[in-house]
């Protein structure tokens, strides 16, 4: 490959690199309201249900929760996250 081949190579790659890092990429979160798009700059809070009763609101009762035993099984994966 000539020297002049290279140069071409890597002005063609700068230019491609420049437009992919100056092009608005946008990506699509699900929020409770429904989908959002989101950019570089937004900020967003995720996350996560440890204990979950998927009895139906009208039905809960924290009485019947296990929380001990939820505690017990996740709380390493906590410690190893953290």
């Amino acid at each position: 490959m000539t020297a002049l081949a290279k140069r071409l190579l890597v002005i063609l790659f700068l230019f491609f690199f420049l437009v992919y890092c100056s092009t608005d990429k946008k990506t699509m979160i699900n929020s409770v309201t429904g989908p959002v798009m989101i950019t570089a700059g937004d900020i967003w809070l995720s996350h996560e249900h440890i204990l979950v009763d998927l009895i139906g609101t009208d039905s809960i009762d924290q009485k019947k929760w296990q929380h001990e035993s939820v505690i017990e099984a996740t709380s390493e994966y906590f410690e190893e996250l953290k």
